[in-house]
């Protein structure tokens, strides 16, 4: 999968991919874009050797009533299809419509971008790619959950891709750090008040070590992204990763949720994972040194 990001076309993303198909796989949707309107994917062609194909781009209603679009060949074909389409990558969180682009999780501009995988790339391309390829503005950078090898994102197994996970692209200034053989992806946009690389590696250390365990397993790679206040209204978070704006004790909350996840409680002991959660989130922002007795009162 390769994904480009060209100031001049914002807000959309070009995205390419290969599928293989069969004959049967066919009959329903080739591509299903979740949670987008039919306006956000503004271009989609098929072509299958020198052979363009037509792509039918029809509107649908996804789960809990969300928009989606479907796409579909008019006849059944089989063996390798590449598909290239525009999307404008803006992802609005369950509930009411706003048209503040800032009450997104995900969207590119001139200065940033934060990508949400599962809108943007279908889940089958996504699950017969191997790598995830990124070609961005001079100077931008890539912040994601997976190994890059020689200048791709080597996607890990099949279970952990059908999982949303936020990335961050922009001029971030990176730091990464092993611990127990798992790898921490620290980005913090240049400029941002209250939090530096410095203090985010701290507060990374902080929680490590009130957790006492890694967690995840060994080679696992968890990444955050620092983003400016006024970018973001509120944060994003994956299994793997998470996006946030510049807030001690919400980024120390959504960051120990890498211990204390959904997959661990069910759907009505809700109350507990964030109430645990937030407890030692405030916990290791303290003993971080990112906040003080003060903000406790």
């Amino acid at each position: 999968i390769r994904v480009t990001v060209r100031l001049d076309s914002l807000p959309s993303v070009h995205v390419s991919a290969a599928l293989t198909l069969s004959a049967e796989q066919t009959a329903g949707p080739i591509l299903l874009f979740t949670e987008i309107g039919a306006d956000a994917l503004q271009r989609i062609s098929a072509v299958q050797g020198d052979r363009a194909i037509t792509v039918d781009k029809r509107p649908l209603t996804g789960t809990k009533g969300r928009a989606s679009v479907g796409c579909f060949l008019p006849s059944a074909e089989s063996g390798q299809v590449r598909f290239e389409y525009d999307v404008d990558p803006a992802f609005y969180p369950p509930g009411p419509v706003s048209e503040d682009p800032a009450d997104t999780r995900a969207r590119v501009t001139q200065d940033l971008g934060v990508l949400r995988t599962t809108t943007i790339i279908p889940q089958r391309l996504i699950s017969s790619a191997d790598s995830i390829r990124f070609d961005l503005p001079e100077g931008w950078t890539a912040v994601t959950p997976w190994q890059e090898r020689d200048g791709a994102f080597v996607l890990r197994e099949q279970g952990r891709r059908t999982n949303p996970e936020y990335i961050g692209i922009g001029p971030f200034n990176k730091t990464e750090q092993t611990i127990d053989g798992i790898v921490y992806r620290l980005a913090v946009y240049p400029g941002v008040e209250r939090i530096d690389n410095e203090s985010l590696l701290r507060l990374l250390n902080t929680e490590c070590g009130i957790a006492g365990r890694p967690p995840g397993s060994r080679e696992d790679i968890y990444c955050v992204c620092v983003v400016p206040r006024d970018f973001v209204h509120g944060g994003s978070a994956g299994l793997y990763s998470a996006v946030q704006p510049p807030d001690p004790v919400v980024l120390a909350h959504e960051m120990f949720h890498w211990w204390n996840h959904s997959r661990l409680t069910k759907p009505e002991g809700k109350w507990f994972l964030e109430g645990f959660t937030e407890y030692y989130g405030i916990r290791a922002a303290r003993e971080a040194g990112l906040i003080d007795a003060d903000f406790e009162k």
